[in-house]
């Protein structure tokens, strides 16, 4: 805000997510949003709750433009010949094959009560999915790719749960970049988002494109 004030230039805010409970924001706080709204050009959201929210901290409503950030998936040979071979293994091996996808193992942003939380992405609660299905699948797999993998310590805890719960050989995560990671969840026979709060999931709508089952938190 101070920049564009000091270059003479239009600002512009996109939000990809807005997991912050405004109700907790203090009067201050309330004041320089308001400000610096007035002198936004232009917001740019990606759904209509966030745009609600914007609209009750003081946005024009005429200022704000819906655009999801979805982009749908080119389905490239490239990017298959890509794809992890240890992924490609699990998958053959294990029936049904669950998917999911978290940014980060440990995550500082605020949930819905404006608090930070590990485990935004529901891992734990992917654990248990697999243990208690195993019962029934005993041939069952899920997947968790993990992009921004930046904690040791949770992931040796994460792993050190899996193994307690018997299902080592049921759950991989695999945590390095992946070229076209869509093409994990054509390979699935579910996409599973258990996350905590949410903002617009790219990976669930490509699920959805790709007409893989998918099951979402209410977040």
């Amino acid at each position: 805000y101070a920049l564009s004030k000091v270059k003479r230039s239009k600002l512009i805010i996109s939000y990809h997510s807005l997991r912050y409970n405004y109700h907790v924001f203090s009067s201050f706080s309330r004041k320089i949003l308001h400000t610096i709204f007035n002198n936004t050009s232009h917001f740019i959201v990606t759904n209509s709750e966030i745009k609600k929210i914007l609209i009750t901290l003081g946005a024009n409503e005429n200022k704000i433009s819906i655009i999801p950030a979805f982009l749908p998936p080119i389905n490239s040979e490239s990017s298959k010949d890509k794809f992890p071979g240890e992924i490609n293994y699990f998958i053959n091996i294990h029936q049904p094959v669950i998917s999911a996808y978290a940014y980060t193992l440990k995550d500082a942003s605020p949930n819905l009560h404006g608090m930070g939380t590990k485990d935004m992405y529901g891992v734990d609660l992917l654990v248990d999915i697999c243990t208690i299905l195993k019962r029934k699948h005993p041939r069952i797999g899920v997947v968790l790719c993990v992009t921004h993998f930046n904690d040791e310590f949770v992931l040796k805890s994460l792993r050190l749960k899996i193994h307690d719960n018997n299902i080592s050989d049921n759950f991989l995560i695999y945590n390095k970049p992946i070229e076209g990671l869509y093409n994990l969840w054509l390979k699935s026979d579910i996409y599973v988002r258990p996350t905590l709060s949410d903002g617009d999931s790219v990976a669930l709508r490509e699920a959805l494109l790709l007409e893989t089952p998918s099951v979402a938190s209410d977040a």
